[in-house]
């Protein structure tokens, strides 16, 4: 038969820790399991910084007001700079904070695809190089047009062509280049849900694949940056907000 400790000690000696020390140590208690359960929270909801990408590029178009056309000339485009600039500014500098919630998105959906592959990752990890490539593509494009805002509103003008080259660039940026990263994220993505069936529905992945054709096209990637990257965006968000079940403790 053991000696058990006697009252006020433990196994290793007599116990002195205070009623203040043990209160103490409760309250920790409480303050972690308050922080698991904030950070569950923001994992949670942490996709839906898709949808906010989303609502802020469109607050970019609806600010920049009737810009010119891609194909319009270069004394329209100057006109649009000067007398519309701090619009066209106002456009540009959401299109730039677009790019924050856009790229905490890209790292979101990086971390739920890995966590369906095995070994070496390769595929959740060409969608985050492809999505990286894709959010400084549209940082480069939204940049080059606060440029040329900001020359036509400091100077009261700007010349034709320094308009044209500036805009091109940027409209270049936006309907070429940030798409072809965006369509790899895309391949990558549907490659990791058709064959584990998660993070997203395999239909998301079948669809995926087909708007990433799409970006790979350039005479109709900027339909895909105007419609189908920004409605992908939005349900990819809700499904892995309220639809991946993946990520449910086993009852």
């Amino acid at each position: 038969m053991t000696d058990r400790p006697a009252r006020g000690t433990t196994a290793a000696g007599p116990d002195h820790r205070t009623h203040d020390d043990l209160h103490n140590d409760n309250d920790n208690d409480n303050d972690n399991g308050s922080n698991d359960m904030t950070n569950d929270r923001l994992e949670r909801y942490a996709p839906l910084t898709g949808i906010a990408a989303v609502a802020l590029t469109v607050a970019g178009v609806v600010a920049a007001g009737e810009s010119p056309d891609f194909l319009a000339d270069g004394g329209e485009i100057a006109t649009y700079l000067v007398d519309d600039s701090g619009a066209a500014l106002a456009g540009a500098m959401l299109w730039i904070v677009a790019a924050v919630p856009l790229a905490w998105f890209v790292g979101v959906l990086w971390s739920r695809l890995r966590a369906t592959e095995e070994g070496v990752a390769r595929r959740s990890a060409t969608a985050l190089i492809g999505g990286t490539a894709g959010v400084v593509a549209w940082i480069g494009a939204a940049a080059v047009a606060s440029v040329a805002a900001l020359r036509a509103e400091e100077d009261g003008a700007i010349d034709a062509g320094v308009a044209t080259a500036l805009t091109d660039l940027a409209n270049i940026g936006w309907a070429a280049a940030a798409p072809i990263g965006f369509g790899i994220l895309l391949l990558a993505t549907g490659l990791v849900v058709v064959r584990s069936g998660a993070p997203l529905p395999r239909w998301l992945g079948w669809v995926s694949i087909v708007f990433a054709v799409w970006a790979f096209i350039p005479p109709i990637s900027w339909a895909f940056a105007m419609v189908g990257w920004n409605l992908w965006l939005v349900v990819a968000s809700a499904w892995l907000v309220w639809g991946d079940r993946s990520r449910e403790p086993a009852s």
